[in-house]
């Protein structure tokens, strides 16, 4: 944490964008959307391929804590 100060504002901007998807994918459990959502306020081409993936980890183990969400209850009650 203490290396922080050395990083310019473009790298800290992407740590951010990459800490707020992987957040926000294991809470809600939509990988896609939540990378997509980020890398359109981020607009960083490069980080995409690291998004996606961040998120879909993030989702996978989030699943593991969250329990059964609004869309997994949806699909239960069409079964």
């Amino acid at each position: 944490m203490q290396h922080l100060g050395e990083l310019d504002a473009s790298a800290l901007a992407q740590l951010a964008a990459v800490g707020a998807t992987a957040l926000f994918a294991a809470a809600n459990g939509t990988p896609i959307f939540c990378a997509a959502f980020v890398f359109t306020l981020q607009g960083d081409a490069s980080l995409l391929a690291l998004l996606l993936a961040v998120s879909a980890l993030s989702a996978d183990i989030g699943s593991m804590i969250r329990g059964c969400g609004w869309n997994d209850s949806q699909v239960a009650a069409l079964k």
